[in-house]
């Protein structure tokens, strides 16, 4: 029984289904996971996706920036990050320095702006570890709004924590870029095989860890 090979403890800690366990551990599609543990994980309707675009949300085009694996997970609804103490070290932080502003505003319910004053876009992050991302997730930002009629003339990146400031401008090449990637993000979440793991100084801390090295 497949069942029997799986660690259970394994799979609680991780909030997982025995299907989920084994579509990831074994590299599988959802037409090759045997019939005793039949592909519930299919919820994500990753077959019934193929070719039609979809809402990339602001977490989704930032990692992909940073690891495909993960955002293939991700895409599908596996999401760890609420298991991870940096996250939760990020939003305490995120609180605590912008208690008086009115946060999280939601664009067409799949983008998730920290806030707006002032018609400026703002990022707010624990560390500029992921400055990167950060900077991208922004412009993204600034491209849905300026899709929508919105034309927010910057965004900054605050780093309260560090004490650090960072404009953001949206350029006519970042566009041109933004939507190239937009089509490769599409065609890699449409993709039923997910992407090896690929051993980054990142992983240690990641929270999709257990994923991939366990």
């Amino acid at each position: 029984m497949i069942e029997e090979k799986l660690s259970a403890a394994f799979i609680i800690v991780l909030n997982l289904s025995i299907v989920e366990f084994y579509y990831i551990k074994h590299n599988s599609t959802p037409k090759e996971v045997p019939l005793a543990v039949k592909c519930k994980i299919t919820k994500c309707k990753c077959n019934d996706r193929r070719g039609k675009m979809r809402n990339i949300t602001g977490t989704m085009y930032s990692y992909s920036f940073l690891c495909n694996r993960k955002l293939w997970l991700f895409s599908r609804n596996i999401e760890m990050e609420h298991n991870s103490q940096n996250v939760e070290i990020g939003k305490i932080i995120y609180d605590s320095s912008f208690s008086r502003h009115n946060k999280h505003v939601m664009i067409d319910n799949f983008i998730n702006v920290d806030f707006i004053e002032d018609g400026i876009v703002y990022e707010v992050k624990k560390s500029s570890k992921g400055r990167e991302m950060a900077i991208n997730q922004i412009k993204y930002y600034l491209y849905i709004l300026r899709k929508k009629g919105v034309d927010c003339p910057k965004g900054i990146l605050s780093i309260p924590e560090e004490k650090k400031r960072e404009e953001v401008f949206l350029t006519e090449e970042d566009v041109a870029f933004i939507e190239a990637r937009l089509k490769e993000i599409e065609t890699l979440i449409n993709s039923p095989t997910i992407p090896e793991a690929i051993r980054i100084k990142q992983c240690r801390s990641c929270a999709y860890f257990d994923l991939c090295y366990v």
